[in-house]
């Protein structure tokens, strides 16, 4: 098939000399109109056989060609995210005849600077330019390109939105969004271009706020890219507007924040459990007794323990006691003449746990002169607006977040 163009009656572009004739009944052929084809409305496609002449047809009536605009910016357009010192490939395509030369201008807002006064317009309906943003170029999400005819002002194009000037050093994990529980492992990650320096500091936010400086010196990593694991303590708040910092030691330019908060959310996989005593015991003054417990996940190696008489700490039993070994503990303290005591302990993580979901027990210990013998007295109750707890409180022994 032989697929021609033409302008009123005459042959203006042969657009194929040996096209397949198709299959089914059915043919096509793409065509791009050049960027410097003739305007008109006197257009028309005619299609002949190439092994018999007779098989011919031209278009029913004309179609047109119209002038599209002069110069169009193709990138940026809106979107991307561009580093800080990186070097990137400013792009436009034309039709007709704009000039030889365009003028290049990077926009903030509505602020214009010159990016190159006057370089060649390009070829073939298309041109682009390498540009490298400077470190000191400031950081903002309200950039674009606006690309000019130096011989015909009129003749220009903006990039349709805005892009976004990013730091050289960019966080990828946490970045916002992301659930990570209290005891679990985590990695941090960040890519960089240019040369941020051997170290960076890495810092966890809370709002806006400093919690912790995770690391005062993490290596920056090779080939762009560098990450830091790490075990989020079991004890840190739980929250849902943390981020992650990460910049060079050597270089203030260097330093970014995730995009968006992350979650640090309760550990799920770890309990303490009071075996003993657990309600209605009866221990006699001034005895030693065994407090027994059972833990799963990893709780922490140390707990505290506390007595508490109805809803206060009426001792610390021990500040800062060994977990135990194997999924379970013991502790066998001395307990003074005191008439009532209660034990309590609360899930590693709990934090505003329902009302009413577990009972509170308590055992008395009483002292009867002469005999010495012990009353015990068991009383249950549901405490309104009070988070639930068994008879002894076991507390995971306090670390500082931020120390690995």
């Amino acid at each position: 098939m032989i697929i021609e163009l033409l302008k009123g009656t005459v042959v203006n572009t042969v657009l194929s000399s040996n096209r397949t004739i198709g299959s089914g009944g059915l043919g096509s052929c793409t065509w791009t109109v050049p960027y410097n084809q003739m305007v008109g409305s006197d257009y028309r496609i005619r299609i002949t056989s190439t092994n018999n002449p007779e098989f011919a047809d031209t278009s029913d009536v004309p179609f047109s060609i119209s002038a599209g605009a002069p110069i169009t910016v193709a990138a940026p357009n809106g979107g991307e995210r561009w580093k800080q010192g990186s070097t990137q490939m400013l792009r436009w395509n034309y039709t007709g005849d704009p000039g030889s030369a365009v003028k290049i201008e990077m926009i903030k807002g509505s602020v214009g600077k010159g990016i190159a006064p006057d370089t060649p317009l390009g070829s073939n309906g298309s041109g682009s330019f390498n540009f490298t943003f400077p470190f000191s170029t400031p950081l903002g999400s309200d950039y674009q390109i606006r690309v000019t005819s130096t011989s015909n002002a009129t003749n220009n194009d903006t990039s349709d939105a805005p892009f976004t000037l990013i730091p050289p050093i960019t966080i990828v994990s946490p970045n916002g969004g992301e659930d990570w529980q209290q005891g679990t492992p985590q990695m941090i990650r960040w890519n960089y271009i240019g040369s941020p320096g051997p170290t960076v500091k890495i810092e966890a936010l809370k709002g806006d706020v400093v919690l912790a400086v995770i690391s005062p010196g993490a290596p920056v990593g090779t080939g762009g890219s560098g990450s830091l694991n790490l075990t989020l303590p079991i004890n840190a708040p739980v929250g849902t507007d943390y981020r992650i910092r990460v910049s060079s030691t050597s270089n203030s330019v260097y330093s970014d924040t995730s995009d968006a908060p992350f979650i640090i959310s309760a550990n799920t996989s770890s309990s303490i459990s009071v075996v003993s005593p657990n309600g209605g015991e009866n221990w006699v003054q001034g005895s030693n007794q065994t407090i027994w417990w059972t833990y799963t996940g990893n709780p922490g190696s140390l707990v505290k323990i506390e007595a508490l008489r109805n809803s206060t700490v009426l001792a610390v039993i021990a500040p800062a006691a060994s977990i135990g070994s194997g999924g379970s503990g013991f502790l066998q303290p001395h307990f003074p003449l005191q008439h009532t005591a209660r034990f309590r302990v609360p899930d590693p993580g709990e934090q505003h746990q329902q009302p009413g979901l577990d009972r509170y027990e308590q055992c008395s210990v009483h002292h009867h002169p002469g005999n010495h013998r012990s009353n015990s007295q068991r009383r249950r109750e549901v405490p309104p607006r009070i988070q639930p707890f068994h008879e002894l409180e076991i507390y995971r022994q306090s670390r500082v977040y931020g120390e690995y």
